[in-house]
């Protein structure tokens, strides 16, 4: 399940346009899932996706949807149920049971590019359903604009927060030759850390693995602070911030992976949260439970990020 906070608003004037969002807003594409929403004053407030084991568990999502209502008092929901239809109609139908008169503002059955909209009557295997393209909506091309991705599915995503296990000899060996920064005068390690940056985020260039060592060490240690500061607030596009931090993770075993984590979680959140954000702050609580990024970052993914100016990529 994930929670998360919707931060920018879109026009959606049709089903069509809804479906074309939802990955955005989520993280990735749902498949065999039970997607619950939240809508109040115009934007989504909270959404909760759930997995087809985690609905066919008895009386799971009575108290999801008890929560959802109390964090955003007089919302109206959104249901989509993505599946075999005769599945995803039943998971829909079991949540529109929940809801109270006046809650309800739609209900789809989505599968594969076909949806039904159940709440106005449709039912799945006896009308024909529509037929729709998320690649055509300007809703898509909105929010990929706006700086947000989504991943092809949520074990793809979970990937990207895997790490890469425990190191080879070679590999740990390059771990303490990076070390060696920790050496370095202060100046010089601002100065190494400032232009990862510029090449990483102002230039949209990747960094080899000799870099991205280096600069999760520093990250983890006396440049941490302003890492952290530059991820969070920096004018750059935080897509460029995920994308880099996203490769330090890639690389960096359990004793390096946390601070980079946190970095990855902020910039996630920067992008909109949805299920990136709850992936890395699950792997932060599995390596480091007493870690207090867990808590800045399960704060953080309870509020709308600041809508900065962005500076393109030189």
């Amino acid at each position: 399940m994930t929670a998360t906070t919707a931060l920018d608003r879109f026009t959606v004037g049709s089903c069509e346009d809804l479906l074309a969002l939802i990955p955005y807003l989520i993280g990735y594409e749902p498949d065999e899932a039970l997607l619950v929403m939240t809508h109040c004053d115009g934007a989504v407030a909270q959404s909760s996706c759930m997995s087809r084991a985690l609905v066919d568990e008895p009386d799971s999502l009575t108290p999801i949807i008890g929560s959802m209502r109390a964090a955003t008092p007089g919302s109206e929901f959104i249901v989509v149920g993505y599946g075999p239809p005769e599945w995803a109609d039943a998971a829909v139908m079991t949540v529109r049971q929940e809801l109270r008169p006046g809650e309800m503002l739609c209900c789809l059955v989505v599968t594969d590019r076909l949806f039904w909209d159940v709440g106005a009557g449709e039912v799945p295997g006896l009308a024909p359903g529509h037929e729709f393209d998320p690649s055509t909506s300007p809703v898509a091309v909105q929010a990929i604009a706006s700086g947000m991705s989504a991943y092809a599915s949520r074990d793809e995503l979970v990937a990207v927060v895997a790490g890469p296990g425990d190191p080879g000899p070679d590999e740990a060996a390059a771990w303490d030759v990076a070390c060696e920064c920790l050496g370095w005068p202060p100046g010089r390690q601002r100065a190494f850390v400032d232009d990862c940056l510029a090449d990483a985020v102002e230039a949209g260039r990747r960094l080899d693995r000799e870099r991205l060592r280096r600069l999760c060490v520093l990250a983890g240690g006396p440049m941490r602070r302003h890492v952290m500061v530059r991820t969070g607030l920096d004018e750059d596009d935080p897509a460029a911030y995920e994308q880099l931090w996203a490769d330090a993770v890639t690389i960096a075993p359990a004793r390096w992976a946390p601070p980079v984590l946190g970095l990855l979680g902020i910039a996630s959140w920067r992008r909109g949260g949805g299920a990136l954000l709850s992936e890395v702050i699950a792997r932060l609580e599995a390596l480091d439970p007493a870690s207090g990024m867990i808590l800045v970052l399960t704060d953080l993914r309870t509020r709308r990020p600041p809508r900065g100016r962005r500076r393109p990529h030189r």
